[in-house]
């Protein structure tokens, strides 16, 4: 599966990226669930999510620790289908899935990204901010 690796948030080693799922209710709300990275790499039980303006981290494996299991075991090609089907099974719309779930959300706000990060797109994206900064100086 080809996912958009275009990085829309940084935090320290923690990279969101542009590819998002989407779990949807019966009563019509939405949740959306982006992908992340870190140090470049994917990681498959972590989703960043925004929770009133702002991005929050979620760890699958310690927040839902049967869904970790299931992700874990099953091929990457699976896991979205695993995490929708399970968000879906146990709550009955968006809200009351993000309400369940807010205590186990990191908040991912803060400075950009440390000069060390793997990723060859945050680098770009760090250099060209570097470069805005000297031309906005000078």
């Amino acid at each position: 599966m080809l996912i958009d690796t275009r990085i829309i948030h940084m935090h320290g080693r923690t990279a969101v990226l542009a590819h998002r799922q989407e779990v949807m209710w019966r009563d019509g709300s939405t949740l959306w669930l982006h992908s992340v990275q870190v140090d470049g790499l994917e990681a498959p039980l972590l989703r960043a999510l925004q929770v009133n303006g702002s991005w929050a981290l979620l760890d699958l494996g310690r927040a839902l620790p049967a869904l970790g299991d299931d992700i874990r075991c099953q091929p990457r090609r699976d896991a979205h289908g695993l995490v929708f089907f399970h968000l879906r099974g146990h709550w009955v719309s968006a809200g009351s899935c993000v309400a369940a779930l807010r205590p186990h959300l990191q908040a991912l706000a803060g400075p950009p990204a440390a000069a060390g990060v793997a990723s060859p797109q945050a680098a770009a994206q760090r250099r060209l901010v570097e470069r805005s900064q000297v031309v906005a100086a000078a």
